[in-house]
């Protein structure tokens, strides 16, 4: 009797390592979209809610004349940066897919993890707790995967040893 796994375990770790990969291409695309988004529509009607919400904290008396446009002008540069930022994400999930590499997905998790405790705190201390249920999300979706993949990766690499 040999210690290799059976076919139905390898196809098993095989699907499952794919559909994480897929779940992380998606997540990385959505944040792109998400990206765009931002950049070309922070001054449109349905932001109004987010931006009377960000005025009251910062300014309970009333926000300065200039202050709504102060607030497209820095959620067109986060778009910007959130599209930089998910271009690279689509790069570590290619690399981490195509080299098999554990380092990949440890990265991409440290780089999460260093990332989503600031914003969370930044969040809550201005009171904008629709970023803080974005945040959850964002952590919920993406740092399980990453997490997984480090596993599946490490095992495939000794067993291949």
């Amino acid at each position: 009797m040999t210690n290799s796994p059976s076919l139905f375990a390898r196809i098993s770790r095989i699907n499952n390592r794919r559909n994480l990969i897929f779940w992380l291409y998606a997540v990385s695309f959505i944040h792109l979209a998400t990206g765009i988004f931002l950049t070309q529509m922070s001054d449109a009607p349905f932001f109004e809610f987010y931006h009377l919400q960000i005025e009251r904290f910062f300014w309970p008396e009333g926000a300065p004349g200039n202050a709504r446009q102060l607030q497209i002008w820095w959620m067109e540069l986060m778009g910007a940066t959130l599209q930089y930022l998910s271009i690279l994400m689509l790069l570590l999930v290619y690399l981490g897919h195509t080299l098999v590499r554990p380092i990949i997905w440890f990265g991409l998790l440290v780089a999460f993890l260093v990332w989503v405790p600031q914003d969370i705190y930044v969040s809550i201390t201005t009171r904008t707790y629709f970023h803080l249920i974005v945040n959850i999300i964002a952590t919920i979706t993406i740092v399980p995967p990453l997490i997984m993949l480090i596993i599946i990766d490490r095992k495939k690499i000794k067993n291949t040893q």
